[in-house]
C-alpha cells in the first residue's frame, strides 16, 4: 500500500499508479517530462513531480489513430 506521507515514490510504486509499462515510464523520465532522482541504484520520483506531470497532460476525449483498411484503402 502506498503511504501518502512519503514525498518520494519508487519506480514500482509509480507503475502501480499509472497505466503504463516500465519502458514507457523510463522513456518519459529520459525525455525529461517526469523528473527523477537517483539514490544509489534506486530511482525515485517526487509525488509533487508526478502530480505536475499528470496535470500537464492534455485533457479531453481519448483519440485513436484511424486504422488502415485491408487492401490499402484508408
Amino acid at each position: 500500500m502506498l503511504s501518502p506521507d512519503r514525498p518520494f515514490l519508487s519506480i514500482e510504486e509509480v507503475l502501480q499508479i499509472l497505466p503504463i509499462d516500465r519502458v514507457t515510464l523510463y522513456r518519459t523520465m529520459k525525455r525529461g517530462d517526469l523528473p527523477c532522482r537517483k539514490l544509489g541504484h534506486r530511482t525515485l520520483i517526487r509525488r509533487e513531480d508526478l502530480q505536475t506531470f499528470l496535470d500537464a497532460l492534455p485533457v479531453g476525449p481519448a483519440t485513436a489513430k484511424p486504422r488502415k483498411q485491408a487492401g490499402g484503402a484508408a
